[in-house]
């Protein structure tokens, strides 16, 4: 087999397929060739010929090595924009759930400790999308039977840890588990979401701080990282309250949120492929407040919709009319 012959079969394997779908589907989300290109390490004149039919097999590799890494980070998931504080929350979330190097013993066995983290901002900041995005995508290729990641709606009425064990059963059950009857609530958590594995708690302001003091077991004693997501004034009790041994367990896994990022709004505007100064500066004026995320989100997306009626890209008078129609424009100077 001579090498023109030996490069189309590479080319050609299944494997690279998967590959050259992969990259188209990266480019359909909106991911520029030129970042591709450089994540890879290949050039990108060479990336652009490879991905128009030339063939290059010794470009699989580093291509190769970029999907893994990129499929390990979560770049890219539908219907989320991955913000930069969406990336310190995904961050804080996967320090959690690393090792510790301290070992606990339950039941005889020897378990790593994990840490907790603590994401607590503004409202609309994309907190709470992200949680259920990073629960997506850490479920997707679950074992059955096995919860990596559980998400928690607080509600307030989670009075004693049995209520809090109660909720994360029911956090489960929502997708898909089913309690056996007569089983132990704490034991089923412990069958079933491994060690490694993260129980996020949302709108943590409502829980006690008795009761997140008591869930420290689940790091210490079971090798499952927790974390709890609030609103400012959550994070203030919860430092006021000085619980000295659960804060020891955060490290740099802590998420403070006042306000927006101009980087959030950008990577909306990008994602959505609304360019030019005036429709930003109007943007920015809508996302940057309290809350102001969700209602640039909802501008956004009624902008695009209508674009799409009209045949158009949205300008930014397009822009002007839909933040005008969801409101988002109230409250915005």
């Amino acid at each position: 087999m001579n090498a023109t012959a030996k490069a189309r079969d590479t080319f050609e394997a299944p494997e690279v397929q998967g590959l050259r779908t992969y990259v188209d589907d990266m480019i359909g989300a909106r991911v520029p060739m030129s970042r591709i290109a450089v994540e890879a390490g290949v050039a990108v004149t060479r990336l652009k010929l490879w991905h128009a039919g030339n063939e290059d097999p010794e470009i699989i590799a580093p291509l190769e090595a970029w999907r893994a890494e990129t499929e390990a980070a979560g770049m890219v998931d539908a219907g989320h924009v991955m913000t930069p504080t969406a990336r310190e929350i995904v961050k804080a979330f996967d320090r959690a759930r690393a090792p510790k190097g301290g070992a606990a013993n339950l039941d005889g066995d020897v378990i790593q400790q994990r840490g907790i983290a603590l994401i607590f901002g503004a409202s609309a900041v994309g907190k709470t999308a992200t949680a259920e995005w990073y629960e997506r995508q850490q479920n997707s290729l679950r074992v059955p039977g096995v919860w990596p990641t559980v998400l928690v709606r607080c509600t307030g009425e989670e009075k004693s840890l049995h209520a809090v064990h109660s909720a994360i059963i029911r956090s489960m059950e929502r997708r898909g588990f089913y309690l056996q009857p007569h089983s132990k609530l704490r034991d089923s958590i412990l069958d079933h979401v491994p060690q490694g594995g993260l129980i996020i708690f949302d709108e943590a302001q409502l829980l006690h701080a008795k009761r997140m003091d008591e869930l420290r077991y689940f790091p210490d004693k079971c090798g499952i990282a927790i974390a709890f997501m609030g609103n400012l004034t959550g994070y203030k009790e919860l430092i006021d309250a000085k619980m000295a041994q659960m804060m020891s367990r955060v490290g740099g896994s802590r998420v403070v949120i006042d306000i927006p990022k101009e980087g959030d709004v950008d990577a909306l505007l990008d994602a959505w492929e609304m360019r030019g100064r005036k429709l930003r500066e109007l943007a920015l004026m809508i996302g940057l407040q309290d809350g102001g995320l969700r209602k640039l989100h909802d501008a956004v997306s009624m902008a695009g919709k209508l674009a799409h009626a009209k045949g158009k890209p949205v300008d930014f008078e397009a822009f002007e009319v839909a933040a005008e129609v969801v409101g988002a424009l109230a409250g915005a100077a």
